[in-house]
């Protein structure tokens, strides 16, 4: 999944941003609504590994089967649709001053249609933004930042358009058996997490990090949304 934000005029006059940024480029994705899309924060799956290596560690010397420890959102997946819907919704709260068009996703399950719809917001706008650098004197960047985008998503095609169920029981039983203290030493329980807070605090991560945007530009970016 792609991040559906919006284009920035920064773009036009700075440099092309690491590979992580281009994604706030990106309107259109390779993915079918209903999709289940799963999330997890890093920190999570950090703190069971210690545990799962014990525990292998554990099996293997008693000649048991070792077990596998899936870590995934479980019950709290959301699907493509509803993923969006909360970026979006994050980001109309607080929109980026530096916007170009109103922040919008499309999600395709074909990927003929996918490639047409791409050809009038991927290539055409980056092509007539990419002639307006090279007018200011700057180097083209959109088309091949545009080129990147197209490659991954597609590359992740299969993975988008179907519905992937893990069995998590080993991760939760797991965590059940720890004692209260080590539970808050190693968390990992992910019936409590919430992706959807987890997504709003990431948009929020990358207005401030990634486009340097401090709160301070939130009403000028509201502003800019209205015109």
């Amino acid at each position: 999944m792609v991040a559906p934000l919006t284009l920035k005029r920064s773009e036009l006059s700075h440099t092309m941003r690491k590979t992580e940024e281009s994604s706030w480029l990106q309107p259109v994705a390779r993915s079918s609504p209903g999709i289940g899309m799963a999330s997890v924060v890093f920190t999570a799956p950090t703190n069971l590994l210690p545990l799962e290596g014990d525990e292998g560690t554990k099996a293997s010397d008693s000649n048991e089967n070792i077990p596998i420890y899936n870590y995934v959102s479980g019950q709290n997946t959301l699907t493509f649709q509803e993923n969006s819907d909360v970026i979006l919704e994050r980001i109309l709260e607080v929109p980026s001053a530096q916007a170009i068009w109103y922040p919008w996703a499309i999600p395709f399950r074909s990927v003929f249609w996918y490639r047409v719809f791409a050809i009038f917001v991927h290539v055409i706008p980056g092509a007539l933004l990419d002639t307006t650098l090279v007018i200011k004197g700057s180097p083209p960047m959109l088309v091949k930042l545009y080129r990147k985008i197209d490659k991954y998503i597609l590359s992740m095609n299969y993975f988008t358009r179907f519905n992937w169920n893990f069995d998590n029981r080993n991760c939760m039983n797991l965590y059940q058996s720890l004692s209260p203290e080590d539970k808050k030493i190693f968390y990992f329980d992910s019936n409590t997490y919430d992706c959807r807070d987890y997504l709003r605090i990431c948009v929020d991560g990358a207005r401030f990090y990634l486009f340097k945007e401090s709160p301070d530009t939130i009403p000028e970016g509201k502003s800019r949304l209205m015109k």
